[in-house]
């Protein structure tokens, strides 16, 4: 995400109605990429220090005390074991691997709109310094008959690109919205599985990405039942 100051600078000079769809459409960007780096953030925390931290301490430990090539085999054996199913590598996380890759695969399409959304917010704040600066060159001049006139460029490409970053804006907020909603069933489908998976480190991780036990409140609505 890039910040925030880029929409700053130009703010003050958009029409009224598309400040509104730029301030909602940027609100909707920064609260599901708020959530989306929660996810991704504790589930990398779980990752490198409740598996591969803690697998690869016991690995030395095994590794200290073996005392022949069987049992320096069995450890590392043991070590892959442990790190296969506590990162849902296994064949007893499918299920829940599946719908991993299908938040990964949210969170791409949504990073992809993020820069999209500010490449726009780029070429509008180029193309409204141009037509500020264009503007004012006018106003220095005499004044022309042809240029005051309504229908004359300037008025139009004012009005034209009022219009258009009001429909990008809006389109923008529309596919923001259908991913932040699929992308909320989806996670609160993965956060339901996780407690009854039988690994018990996945522990570990529901409590990282639940505890505010804010998805807690909300499973009960759901059945618990896994949503797709």
């Amino acid at each position: 995400m890039k910040p925030n100051c880029v929409t700053s600078r130009f703010f003050v000079k958009l029409p009224h109605a598309v400040k509104l769809h730029l301030i909602l459409t940027s609100r909707k960007c920064q609260v599901l990429w708020d959530e989306m780096n929660h996810f991704v953030s504790n589930l990398q925390y779980y990752i490198m220090f409740e598996v591969l931290e803690v697998s690869w301490s016991n690995l030395v430990k095994e590794l200290e005390a073996a005392k022949d090539l069987d049992d320096l085999l069995a450890a590392h054996e043991k070590y892959l074991y442990s790190i296969i199913e506590k990162s849902l590598l296994g064949e007893r996380s499918q299920n829940l691997n599946k719908i991993l890759f299908t938040l990964f695969d949210l969170i791409l399409r949504f990073r992809s709109q993020a820069d999209r959304l500010y490449e726009g917010i780029n070429e509008l704040q180029s193309r409204t310094t141009d037509s500020s600066s264009q503007d004012k060159a006018r106003l220095q001049r005499p004044s022309n008959k042809k240029s005051s006139e309504p229908g004359s460029w300037l008025g139009e490409g004012r009005k034209d690109l009022t219009r258009r970053a009001g429909e990008f804006l809006r389109n923008m907020g529309q596919d923001i919205d259908a991913i932040a909603k699929e992308y909320s069933s989806v996670f609160e489908g993965f956060i339901s599985q996780l407690p009854i998976q039988q690994h018990v480190d996945l522990k570990f991780l529901m409590f990282r990405l639940d505890f505010t036990e804010f998805y807690s409140q909300l499973r009960p609505s759901t059945g618990g039942k896994l949503l797709l």
